[in-house]
């Protein structure tokens, strides 16, 4: 680096000793790609030899963002198909003569980043309405969350772990299922995602629009906030995990290695400094 001043020489090789650093903890770019394609072929084969017809997974977590650090995990969404959830009463209609099970969204008195879902119509035949999962309030019928508690995954000895079920395979590993309804409409708690997005350009257009047009799932779990209130036992968690697999699927090589990095001083440095329960990487991944 003839000609350069030192301390930008400096910087260019503390630069690429740290790139190659993170990029042999990460793995190189196209084993990334294979590991996303491996989990991307199972989702396939998952819902191709299904049993269950009222059902579909989706897989989630860091194993299938590329990473296989030791602490990477696995989830799958197992996604409730015989229901339905709606933004607002807007086109019920429509909804209700396709669905069995219909259900609307209500934000007004929960946290942000929560909801309850009300029903709108009701299969009595469901699975999850078999099971007792519901609750009246103010003379309405909302959907409980303690269908994580309740609900079992078929033929797997399982614990109850947050709004998942986990079960551990014959190798040791733990996966979380997750048992999630569907909303084919974007929230409009996360509208500032979509102007914010527009604005900077990223994600690419088409890739917000299919973002979207997938709309959002819901989780069994309440906020920790106020543990008093009389909605807790009847909040879910809206969860975009879809969207952040998208997302985090269209950073190039480089942007992936900080986003790894950045898991990498999580993992080995806040939380040995400050406990799990500083920071988790879900918040980590949408700041």
């Amino acid at each position: 680096m003839d000609g350069v001043p030192l301390y930008i020489a400096e910087r260019v090789l503390i630069s690429k000793g740290l790139y190659n650093l993170v990029s042999d903890i990460v793995g190189p770019e196209c084993v990334v790609k294979s590991r996303r394609q491996l989990y991307a072929v199972k989702d396939a084969l998952d819902n191709c030899t299904a049993k269950n017809e009222n059902q579909f997974v989706i897989a989630s977590g860091s194993k299938v963002e590329g990473f296989d650090f030791k602490s990477s995990d696995l989830d799958l969404m197992i996604v409730h198909t015989n229901m339905i959830v709606l933004r607002d009463t807007k086109f019920s209609a429509l909804y209700t003569r396709k669905y069995p099970t219909v259900l609307v969204m209500e934000t007004d008195c929960v946290p942000p980043g929560f909801t309850l879902l009300k029903f709108l119509k009701l299969d009595s035949n469901d699975t999850l309405v078999r099971i007792g999962t519901f609750t009246y309030r103010d003379g309405c019928m909302y959907m409980s969350n303690n269908v994580a508690s309740r609900h079992s995954i078929p033929f797997h000895e399982s614990t109850l772990h947050g709004p998942c079920r986990t079960y551990r395979t014959d190798g040791g590993k733990e996966i979380d299922y997750a048992i999630t309804l569907r909303c084919s409409q974007w929230p409009e708690q996360a509208t500032s995602f979509i102007q914010r997005s527009s604005q900077c350009g990223w994600p690419q257009f088409d890739i917000l629009e299919n973002i979207c047009n997938d709309g959002c799932l819901f989780v069994p779990i309440n906020s920790k906030q106020r543990k008093c209130r009389d909605t807790s036992d009847f909040e879910w968690r809206i969860s975009f995990s879809v969207a952040e697999k998208k997302i985090i699927h269209t950073m190039n090589y480089c942007q992936f290695l900080c986003y790894g990095l950045s898991k990498i001083l999580l993992k080995d440095v806040l939380k040995n400094l400050y406990g799990d329960n500083f920071l988790c990487s879900y918040v980590l991944g949408n700041k």
